[in-house]
C-alpha cells in the first residue's frame, strides 16, 4: 500500500518538466563539486618534491669542530723600523726575566758643597759642579748624616760656574745636614762633602755657613 503511495508520487514528480530540470542541475552540480575534490586530491599527491639545487661553483664553508681555538691566518705583513731609537731612554731592555742595565756613563768628578745661606726658612747652596757628564743634580738632606728625609732634583747641563740652588719650607732654628751629587741619565754619581746649617729664628735674618772657615 505505502510502495504504491511512492510510486505515484514519483509518477507525478517525473510528469513536472520544472521539477525534472531542477533535479538534473542538482546532480551535475554535485557530480561536479566530486569531480574536482577528487582531481585535487590526487594532483596534491603525486606533486614532487623538488631538492635543493647546489651551485656547481659554490664552496662550503668549513666549520670549526669543537676544540679548534685556532685563529686565522692573517696574509697581512708588518714590518718594523730597526733604524728608530729612543731620545729619552737609554737603558738597554734585557730579555724577559732579567733586570735592565744603565747605558748612560756616569759623571765625571763629584761636587764640592762649600758654602750655604740660611734664613728661618730657607737655605741657598753653592756648590762647584762635575767636569762632564752631567744631566741633573740631586740635593738631599736631613736632621742627621744617618737621617736623610728630604730631597729633590734639578735639571743642569755642563757648567763651569758655580751651581747655586734654593731650597725653601724649612723648620726655624733646626739643624741640618747637606748635601748633592751629579746624575746623566740613569747612572748617578758619588755624594758631594756634608755641610751642617742650623736654620735662624727670623726669615729676615741670615746667616751663612763654609767649608773652609
Amino acid at each position: 500500500m505505502l510502495f504504491a503511495k511512492f510510486l505515484s508520487k514519483m509518477s507525478n514528480y517525473w510528469q513536472s518538466p520544472q521539477l525534472v530540470q531542477k533535479s538534473l542541475v542538482i546532480v551535475l552540480c554535485f557530480l561536479l563539486i566530486v569531480s574536482l575534490y577528487m582531481s585535487g586530491q590526487k594532483v596534491y599527491s603525486q606533486s614532487p618534491i623538488t631538492p635543493p639545487i647546489t651551485p656547481p661553483d659554490a664552496t662550503p664553508t668549513p666549520t670549526p669542530e669543537p676544540g679548534d681555538d685556532s685563529e686565522p691566518e692573517d696574509d697581512s705583513t708588518s714590518t718594523s723600523d730597526s733604524s728608530s731609537t729612543s731620545t729619552g731612554d737609554t737603558t738597554d731592555h734585557n730579555s724577559a726575566g732579567e733586570a735592565p742595565v744603565c747605558s748612560d756613563p756616569a759623571p765625571i768628578g763629584l761636587p764640592e758643597l762649600f758654602q750655604i745661606n740660611v734664613t728661618s726658612n730657607s737655605a741657598v747652596l753653592y756648590f762647584t759642579p762635575v767636569s762632564d757628564r752631567v744631566s741633573y743634580y740631586y740635593v738631599a738632606f736631613g736632621h742627621s748624616q744617618d737621617n736623610i728625609r728630604f730631597g729633590g732634583f734639578f735639571p743642569s747641563e755642563k757648567n763651569k760656574g758655580v751651581v747655586i740652588y734654593k731650597i725653601d719650607h724649612l723648620v726655624p732654628n733646626t739643624e741640618y745636614f747637606f748635601t748633592v751629587r751629579a746624575g746623566n741619565g740613569c747612572t748617578p754619581g758619588e755624594w758631594s762633602n756634608w755641610l751642617p746649617v742650623r736654620t735662624t729664628n727670623s726669615e729676615y735674618y741670615n746667616q751663612s755657613f763654609y767649608l773652609y772657615e
